[in-house]
């Protein structure tokens, strides 16, 4: 089972196929609204962030382990100079185009998170 937070309050516990149907509900509500953070956590304390509802199809992916080691996906896939902001309850994270990934790779790194508890060392991670 998954921890899942966003407005930075615990919503509820998960198994992976859950998570994946409440990120796509999730990214669809909040393409009018403000863009959300939502983190998922393991058992072990690992957490992914995952930026959704941006109507750009903008988000990012982060991974902060229980130990304090903090990484970002790198791939700077989105061009352009825009900055995006996602609201993780009082906190706001701005983020400009060219530092984001299309939503389908997050929501790519994601399952793989999901299913092998683990960063997908297919893509490119570097340390934040």
């Amino acid at each position: 089972m998954w921890k899942v937070y966003w407005d930075d309050q615990l919503v509820s516990l998960y198994d992976d196929k859950d998570i994946l149907k409440l990120i796509e509900k999730l990214n669809n509500e909040y393409l009018n609204k403000n863009p959300i953070i939502v983190r998922i956590e393991n058992d072990s304390g690992d957490t992914l962030c995952i930026g959704i509802g941006n109507e750009k199809e903008y988000s990012f992916v982060d991974y902060i382990s229980y130990d304090g080691y903090i990484a970002k996906h790198a791939e700077e896939e989105n061009v352009g100079d825009d900055i995006i902001c996602f609201n993780m309850g009082d906190y706001e994270s701005e983020f400009y185009s060219n530092e984001t990934v299309k939503y389908q790779t997050a929501l790519m790194i994601l399952k793989h998170y999901l299913l092998n508890n683990s960063l997908d060392n297919r893509v490119k991670w570097i340390d934040d």
